[in-house]
């Protein structure tokens, strides 16, 4: 995911910058991504950065971390001027973020919807009408989606006023298949997916609301992935930086990019942006700290 957001930044630069840019640094959390596949993560990334730009951005630094909490501590310690961080990793260290950011990103999954809604869905069959009816049955979420816990164990506490560590603690975590396609064909009797995800496989299979419905439904304020800048690089190269991508963004060859990246567009929020976000997961952790 986050060597994506690399691509992302760096390949603009590549095809529209005409000055060259020193002295910006760059850190990605590395778990699973399509470059675990080398014997040195570091070196292929490297590699990379050599044939699209080393010309150009011979001082573009780019830091691959094994540890979450070492890219943050970098970053509050003026070390990494961009962070590319998924919603759930912002909200866990909101308050040093905003306090040494500057700028927010927002990479968006499609066009017509900003931020996405999670919903548990369940096959019609499995005969679940209520939150109550989950026991005792099959629940698929993403490994990626971490949000689809929240939600499911904040309805879950919201709907029965009861801890829901037994429920939580039979969740199937699924690494690879569309949750949807699986819960239609009774793999899982529910699943928590994206409002995107269900709407994609809706397009496609208009059958699918003949075997599936949507129990629950959260709030529409969940983010794809956010890049931040920190507020303390207040460097022209950094001014250029941005202008540089701006500028790439506001043309038509970003097209083929965001295809590539399955991406569908980006924009610059504001901090308050992701108040309500903020919001619903203190609701969440305030409620799972009361029914324990």
């Amino acid at each position: 995911m986050y060597f994506k957001i690399i691509i992302f930044i760096i390949l603009p630069l590549f095809l529209y910058s005409n000055e060259k840019l020193e002295n910006i640094n760059i850190g990605y959390h590395n778990n699973i991504s399509v470059v675990s596949n080398y014997k040195n993560s570091r070196s292929a990334l490297n590699i990379w950065v050599k044939d699209f730009a080393l010309n150009i951005y011979e001082n573009i630094n780019i830091e691959l971390y094994r540890d979450k909490e070492t890219v943050i501590n970098d970053y509050i310690n003026n070390k990494l001027d961009i962070i590319p961080i998924t919603p759930y990793g912002y909200l866990k260290y909101k308050e040093k973020l905003d306090n040494n950011t500057m700028d927010y990103w927002h990479l968006k999954k499609s066009k017509k919807n900003a931020y996405q809604k999670m919903y548990l869905i369940t096959n019609i069959k499995s005969n679940i009408n209520s939150i109550s009816d989950l026991k005792d049955k099959k629940i698929g979420i993403d490994t990626l989606n971490n949000f689809g816990k929240v939600f499911l164990e904040k309805t879950y506490i919201d709907s029965t006023k009861k801890s829901a560590d037994n429920l939580i603690s039979k969740i199937s975590y699924n690494k690879s298949n569309s949750l949807v396609l699986q819960t239609y064909f009774s793999k899982y009797d529910a699943a928590v997916v994206t409002s995107f995800e269900y709407d994609i496989m809706l397009e496609l299979n208009p059958a699918i609301k003949k075997k599936i419905k949507i129990l629950k439904s959260s709030p529409e304020i969940f983010p794809y992935l956010l890049i931040l800048f920190n507020k303390n690089n207040t460097s022209e190269n950094i001014k250029i930086f941005k202008e540089i991508l701006n500028k790439f963004f506001a043309s038509e060859r970003k097209h083929e990019l965001f295809d590539m990246l399955k991406i569908k567009d980006l924009s610059i929020i504001e901090k308050r942006d992701l108040d309500k976000l903020d919001e619903y997961y203190k609701e969440y952790l305030k409620s799972k700290s009361k029914y324990k």
